[in-house]
């Protein structure tokens, strides 16, 4: 079998699938890929590529490759191998043959299409507009007038195409706004390009030295023939050829008249053959039975026995029944010959039918439909059995199917080699019972449908049904035992020996076409109509057989959520509503997508059982949902756990450099731009992460419930419940660790800036604006408050309430440890316009707690003794919230 296999293989024509590139000039080198290529170089006699030969550049590789060079052949064209051993071959792909525009500056190789020149001023004109430096000149907005340009260079121009071209002026007008580093590499891509240019003719002939070769070859040859012609025919050949055609024509003409003189003298010849026949038919009988026996033409010979028993049956004549008793004989010979063949399967249905209608005609005894019907059912078992063990035998050689020998690769890596055996065994086991089945079927419903003409009996349709049961009982267990058997379980070694099946991502690829293949078989069945009984067993195989692949779906997917940690990239997405987030959640919904379409992909037939509606099934998936949702809570729990270690990890000078800088722009705009976008600082990946968890409450997840509600499956709302707790306690995690991570970070900078340049209560001078500590303060604020509303703008209110709550609180500690009865006049009135400048510009964030400490605060302060303190205290705070009126714009909204 393998010998033979390989031999075939050896005589399989040449096919071309695939070729890179598609498509180039002449001289393009080109990988030509396929099977069947020729088994050496030698075996390889042809390579047509657009029409035009290109064997001589022809490399040939392995029995998948080659590699070549094209030819002249202009448009789209086959690739057509030519081996020894396989013959012209087909292909499936094209390559495309163009020739490049060549300038008049340009070599080239092939001959220059000139239909549509292309002149000198448009290409110069084409060139001009590229930059010698391969430079954008996107960023010089402001131009240098050409009048500054004339009086700096008097005799120069900036035009390229110019004479009198000064470089300097070219880049003044070009590039005065370009950095030196980038005028550098500029002259780096200048002088690459000059060098390029100038490789010279050599480097020209060398790339091009196959194409030169083959035109220098060319004309040679063809001076070679046009001699030879002349030499052999002389300067006018078409005399010779036109008188040889007209000897054609003549010789062509007694040809054809001998062949119909020949035709009538037979047509006479038969016809009084058919004469002599009809008057000695019976004598002719016995010889003319022994010639159609040889000739296998059992149908003559039944018509002659039936007609001659019709004429001579009730004859007296002796030599008429010893004729007859000839005839007997060599009946009872062909009923051997009949009885043998009918044995014999595989065989074409036709002539199943025709055995057992020429058996019913010759009168035998013995019924041949149940005969057929046993050997066809043998046959049947005997082929499952081979395919088991050809198969189960690890050590034996099989064939795999194409859709497996084409890629061995699953979505997580190369396949195992069981279960490669595992898969090839499914597909060639249901390829074989679905062929036997519809043979032995439709033999049998012959028979019930009496297109045999005989008394159809209960006891054989029995029989019938009892093999086409025993098939499909076989059939399944095979699928059984390659599949559905779990770890631990006992082995009946009659059904084979295979590993259990343990990951589904290896073999997913293969599972439709494995699945389509046994719901192939069921449609089948139903078309047939076999019995429910039958149906029913059948049924059931196939519905353990989805339990279990939806089983290790679900597996799957689960270790797939729970490698997403490692596949977050922080890569951010930018929304209204929910702010920034990442590629993570949804990455969590292709996942349950992918899910659900492989769950749920499968097409359900008449008889079929809906898995949905199954109460193991609805259990398992529930569970392995639920377990689904908990991994990808747990994937953001582990991001939360490393967002949290690099917090703890940061360095705190960075907010002390950030505020440092704030102070240096008190008296101008505060800039909020920067390095939004980059997402390395922690604080800003609790935010993402926040709103990450956000938008999988409101989106991800009721998305996921409505794709399982779609396809007729509902999860029970208690999964969807618990997942929601856990993501709502993780979120209420995230805005703790920003909280205290904002908070400690400004509380610091706010008792340190009090005391600031020894500064004192007691001996404080008159205040004319509020103090920089609380101007740092808001201006930290205003900071967390653009980056919260920048990354989840939906969190801002909580987080800034309850950051301000925490400088509240600490601001009325600090001064709960002041002896109010040493403090000054002006210490008064300048605590005074600081609590009240804090307090009023961030009034619309203050929480109840925050409103009565700071009320605390107020009762303390004896301002309202003296009026000309409180007018100056409000003089202080009316220039405050003037000159810091954009700053307190901030807050002016909640």
């Amino acid at each position: 079998f393998g010998l033979t296999k390989w031999l075939t293989f050896q005589m399989l024509p040449p096919i071309v699938t695939g070729v890179s590139p598609i498509q180039g000039p002449p001289g393009t080198r080109v990988t030509i890929r396929g099977e069947n290529l020729g088994t050496d170089s030698r075996d390889l006699i042809g390579l047509f590529i657009c029409g035009t030969d290109c064997l001589l550049s022809a490399e040939w590789k392995s029995q998948n490759k080659i590699i070549a060079r094209s030819g002249p052949g202009k448009g789209q064209g086959d690739i057509i191998v030519l081996t020894k051993s396989g013959g012209e071959g087909t292909s499936t792909v094209q390559f495309k043959g163009y020739y490049e525009k060549t300038g008049p500056l340009k070599d080239s190789a092939v001959w220059v299409d000139e239909d549509t020149p292309t002149t000198l001023t448009a290409q110069l004109q084409s060139t001009i507009h590229e930059d010698p430096l391969g430079l954008s000149d996107e960023g010089c907005d402001k131009q240098i007038p050409i009048d500054e340009l004339q009086d700096l260079f008097p005799d120069g121009s900036g035009n390229l195409k110019s004479d009198s071209f000064v470089p300097a002026w070219w880049l003044l007008e070009n590039h005065h706004q370009t950095s030196y580093d980038d005028l550098r590499r500029g002259l780096e891509f200048l002088r690459r390009k000059v060098d390029s240019q100038n490789e010279g003719q050599i480097s020209f002939l060398k790339s091009n030295i196959s194409a030169i070769l083959e035109q220098v070859s060319i004309m040679q040859t063809l001076k070679s023939k046009f001699e030879t012609d002349i030499t052999t025919y002389g300067s006018d050949p078409a005399t010779p050829i036109q008188e040889a055609i007209h000897a054609s024509k003549t010789e062509a003409d007694k040809l054809f008249k001998e062949v119909l003189g020949r035709k009538d003298k037979a047509d006479a010849t038969r016809s009084a053959l058919s004469v002599l026949t009809k008057f000695k038919f019976l004598f002719n009988l016995p010889h003319t039975m022994d010639l159609n026996i040889e000739r296998g033409e059992f149908g003559a010979v039944i018509n002659d026995y039936a007609r001659a028993k019709q004429l001579f049956s009730h004859t007296e004549a002796k030599l008429f029944r010893k004729i007859l008793s000839e005839v007997e004989i060599r009946v009872s010979s062909l009923q051997d010959i009949l009885w043998r063949q009918l044995r014999e399967v595989p065989a074409p249905l036709e002539s199943h039918k025709k055995l057992i209608k020429n058996l019913l005609s010759l009168e035998v005894k013995d019924d041949p439909l149940v005969e057929c019907l046993r050997a066809q059912h043998k046959y049947d078992l005997d082929c499952l059995y081979a395919c088991k063990d050809q198969f189960n035998n690890k050590s034996h050689n099989f064939a795999i199917p194409a859709i497996i020998a084409s890629d061995s690769f699953g979505e997580e890596g190369i396949i195992d080699e069981e279960d490669l055996l595992r898969i090839s065994f499914l597909l060639e086991l249901s390829s074989l019972f679905s062929e036997n089945l519809d043979v032995i079927w439709r033999i049998g419903q012959a028979y019930i449908d009496s297109e045999f003409h005989v008394e159809v009996m209960q006891n054989n349709i029995d029989l019938f049904y009892e093999m086409i049961e025993e098939e499909v009982v076989l059939y399944t267990s095979f699928v059984r035992a390659a599949f559905l058997r779990e770890e631990g379980e006992e082995v009946d070694t009659q059904y084979g020996y295979w590993e259990p099946l343990l990951e589904y991502s290896k073999i997913s690829k293969y599972m439709p076409k494995c699945l389509s293949s046994i719901k192939d078989i069921l449609i089948q069945m139903e078309r047939l109509k076999v019995p429910q009984g039958i149906l029913r067993l059948y049924n059931e195989m196939i519905v353990d057989f989805r339990m279990t692949l939806s089983k290790l779906m679900l597996l799957d997917s689960c270790k797939k959520v729970e490698k997403l940690s490692g596949l977050e990239k922080w890569q951010l997405t930018f929304d209204d509503k929910f702010g920034a987030t990442t590629k993570l959640p949804t990455m969590f919904e292709n996942i349950i997508l992918d899910l659900v379409r492989q769950l749920f992909s499968g097409d359900t037939t008449q008889d079929a059982i809906n898995l949905q509606t199954l109460p193991e099934v609805t259990h398992m998936v529930t569970e392995h949902v639920f377990s689904l949702l908990q991994s990808y809570v747990k994937v953001l729990h582990n991001l939360t756990k490393e967002t949290r270690d690099a917090v703890k990890q940061k360095d705190k000078t960075n907010v002390t450099k950030v505020l440092t800088k704030a102070g240096q722009n008190r008296k101008g705009v505060l800039s909020l731009e920067g390095n939004k976008d980059q997402i390395s600082d922690p604080s800003r990946k609790i935010l993402i992460l926040i709103s990450n968890i956000q938008y999988s409450i409101s989106v991800i997840i009721p998305r996921i419930e409505i794709h399982f509600q779609n396809n007729g499956f509902r999860i029970d709302k208690i999964v969807y419940q618990e997942t929601y707790t856990s993501l709502l306690e993780l979120e209420s995690m995230l805005r703790e660790i920003y909280i205290e991570t904002h908070g400690n970070m400004l509380l610091g900078m706010l008792e340190t800036g009090m005391y600031s340049e020894n500064f004192c209560w007691k001996s404080c001078t008159k205040p004319n604006n509020i103090r920089h500590y609380v101007i740092d303060t808001i201006i930290g604020l205003i900071s967390v408050f653009a980056e919260i509303s920048y990354y989840a703008p939906g969190q801002s209110k909580q987080l800034l309430t309850a950051i301000i709550e925490g400088i509240i609180v600490e601001f009325h500690r600090l001064l709960s440890c002041v002896p109010f009865e040493s403090v000054s006049r002006w210490g008064y009135v300048q605590m005074y316009v600081d609590v009240h400048g804090l307090g009023d510009t961030v009034t619309n964030y203050l929480d109840v707690q925050s409103r009565k400490l700071l009320a605390e605060i107020h009762a303390k302060i004896p301002l309202s003794q003296r009026p000309e303190d409180s007018r100056l205290a409000a003089k202080v705070l009316d220039n405050f919230k003037k000159s810091m009126r954009l700053y307190i714009s901030c807050f002016s909204s909640k």
